[in-house]
C-alpha cells in the first residue's frame, strides 16, 4: 500500500470522525453524559468540599461499573451506532470506489476508532463536574480511598460503590488503561453487532437485540450469588464493568479477570468481523 493510499484513508477516517462527533445527536449525547456524571459524580465532589481535600482523575473505573450507570452510558452507544453500517452520501461512493471488501473494512476501522474516542472522551467529561476540586496526581488520593474503605459516601448520598478490594489490587494507571481498553472493546462489539445484524435484517431489530444485551447485563448484576457467575458469561456487557473483574468474595471469584475479558472481546469482535466480509458479498444496496 502507497504512503498517498494510507494518507487518503487516513484522511477520510478523521474526516468522517469528525463529522460524526460534531453532528446535532451526538452533541446532544455528550451533554447528557455530563449531566449524567454530575448526579453520580455530586456527592464525592461534596465530601471534597466538607474534607478540604482534592479528587484525583481517576474516578472513572468506579464509575463505568455501576450496573446502572454503565447500563445508560451503553445505552448512548447504541444510539450512537444506531445507524451502522454507515451509509452516508461520502459512503456510496467509497463503496463504488473501493468495492464491498473495502468498504467493509472501512465500516470496522470506523467503529473501532469511534469506540476509542468515544471513550476517551467520556473519561475527559468525567473530569468536569469535578471542577474545582479535581486534581491530577499518581495516586488513588484521599478522597477515592476514603470513601472506598470507610462510610463516608453515604454520608453525603453516594448511591453507588468504589470498591476498596480494587484500590487494594490494583494501581491508578493501570485501572484507567484497562478500563479504556476493555470499554473500547465493548463499544466496538456492540457497534460491529448491530452491523452485522443490520446486514440481515432491519434496523429495528439490531437497536432491539443491543438494548436486550444492555438490559441483561442489569439482571447480571442483582441475580446475587452463586447465580451471577453463570450469568456473567453470557453477558458481554457486563464484562465492562472493571472493578467487579477478578473480584473474590468469601473465596468465590464472581467474575473473570480483565485479560479474559479482552481476550473474549477481541475473538467475538474477530468472528463478527469476518461474517461480515462474508455477508457483504450477498447483501442487495438499495
Amino acid at each position: 500500500m502507497t504512503k498517498k493510499r494510507i494518507t487518503y484513508k487516513a484522511s477520510r477516517l478523521w474526516a468522517m470522525l469528525g463529522q460524526r462527533f460534531l453532528c446535532k445527536r451526538n452533541l446532544t449525547l455528550a451533554v447528557f453524559l455530563l449531566f449524567l456524571m454530575d448526579i453520580f459524580l455530586e456527592p464525592i465532589k461534596q465530601f471534597a468540599e466538607i474534607s478540604g481535600c482534592k479528587v484525583t482523575q481517576w474516578i472513572f473505573p468506579f464509575l463505568i461499573s455501576d450496573a446502572n450507570f454503565l447500563m445508560v452510558y451503553m445505552a448512548g452507544v447504541i444510539c450512537f451506532f444506531s445507524s451502522a453500517p454507515f451509509m452516508e452520501r461520502k459512503e456510496r461512493y467509497y463503496l463504488i470506489r473501493g468495492g464491498r471488501q473495502q468498504w467493509v473494512s472501512g465500516q470496522i476501522g470506523d467503529i473501532f476508532a469511534s469506540s476509542f474516542l468515544m471513550t476517551c472522551i467520556s473519561v475527559v467529561i468525567s473530569w468536569l463536574p469535578l471542577i474545582p476540586m479535581l486534581e491530577f496526581r499518581i495516586g488513588w488520593g484521599k478522597v477515592i480511598f476514603t470513601m472506598a474503605k470507610t462510610n463516608a459516601g453515604s454520608l453525603t448520598g453516594l448511591f453507588w460503590k468504589i470498591s476498596y478490594w480494587y484500590l487494594n489490587n490494583h494501581t491508578p494507571v493501570e485501572a484507567m488503561l484497562t478500563s479504556i481498553l476493555i470499554i473500547s472493546l465493548g463499544s466496538c462489539f456492540l457497534g460491529m453487532l448491530m452491523m452485522l445484524i443490520r446486514l440481515y435484517l432491519p434496523k429495528i431489530y439490531s437497536v432491539g437485540i443491543a438494548s436486550a444485551l444492555v438490559v441483561y447485563s442489569s439482571v447480571v448484576a442483582n441475580v446475587g450469588f452463586p447465580s451471577e457467575k453463570s450469568f456473567f458469561k453470557v453477558s458481554p456487557i457486563s464484562w465492562m464493568r472493571i472493578t467487579r473483574l477478578g473480584f473474590t468474595e468469601s473465596g468465590f471469584r464472581v467474575a473473570w479477570p480483565a485479560s479474559v475479558s479482552i481476550g473474549v472481546f477481541a475473538v467475538l469482535l474477530l468472528v463478527i468481523g469476518i461474517a461480515g466480509h462474508c455477508r457483504i458479498r450477498k447483501v442487495d444496496f438499495n
